[in-house]
């Protein structure tokens, strides 16, 4: 009986931690029904992400801001920790809905 438990524990887990993308993973875009189909193979770093809708704000490498759901990116590497917050810049980002990957 404890084993089935433990089971059913790592499984949940597994579950929760694949609904969203650390700050700073390495991530390629493989789309879903709202993603734009020019951004489908870039790729990115993950600046955002929270888990209602797993709605998360990447800057792709060409440096375009996007808003992208996570059932539509794929993980190439997992953040090392070692990452400062001054790598990236956001301070004056504007996200309009050009810069979204999902259609109105």
């Amino acid at each position: 009986m404890a084993d089935s438990l433990s089971y059913r524990a790592v499984v949940i887990t597994a579950k929760k931690s694949s609904l969203f993308c650390h700050v700073n993973t390495k991530v390629v875009v493989t789309g879903n029904n709202r993603t734009k189909s020019v951004l489908v193979g870039l790729q990115g770093v993950v600046k955002k992400a929270v888990g209602l809708g797993g709605w998360h704000w990447l800057v792709l490498t060409n440096g375009v801001e996007v808003k992208l759901q996570r059932n539509g990116l794929s993980v190439l590497e997992a953040p090392t920790g070692n990452e400062e917050d001054g790598d990236l810049e956001f301070e004056n980002v504007h996200w309009n809905g050009s810069d979204l990957g999902e259609f109105g």
